[in-house]
């Protein structure tokens, strides 16, 4: 597995561990922040983070829309993929139409794909 890290930001903490272990499970580095200014600082630390897993709801008032226009800003070759218990039918800014957000938990198999997707580019 090359040296990638997943960042994963979601303020249920149990979640967050959870999935942090199934990527690890699967072969791939995982941390985990809890609202947007700790992934952001986490971004920042973490020159290895290619993948942000990031729930819709943050707190302090911040949404994952929020996270991914800073973190891209900070980092544009970052994906992001934004996390919803209402799934694709969650409440999007127009400029984030494109933005894929999956219904969680995010399935094993469709967070493995994901993962794989990591490791296909060259």
């Amino acid at each position: 597995m090359p040296d990638t890290t997943v960042l994963i930001v979601d303020d249920n903490a149990d979640l967050a561990r959870l999935m942090t272990q199934i990527c690890r499970v699967l072969g791939q580095e995982a941390v985990m922040a809890e609202d947007m200014e700790s992934g952001l600082a986490t971004l920042a630390a973490e020159p290895g983070i290619v993948l942000a897993l990031v729930d819709v709801s943050l707190p302090q008032g911040h949404s994952g829309f929020d996270f991914v226009d800073a973190a891209t800003a900070m980092k544009p070759d970052l994906s992001c993929v934004l996390m919803s218990g209402l799934g694709s039918n969650a409440d999007r800014p127009a400029h984030h139409d494109e933005t894929p957000v999956l219904k969680k938990p995010i399935p094993m198999d469709q967070l493995k794909a994901l993962l794989d997707g990591l490791t296909a580019a060259p």
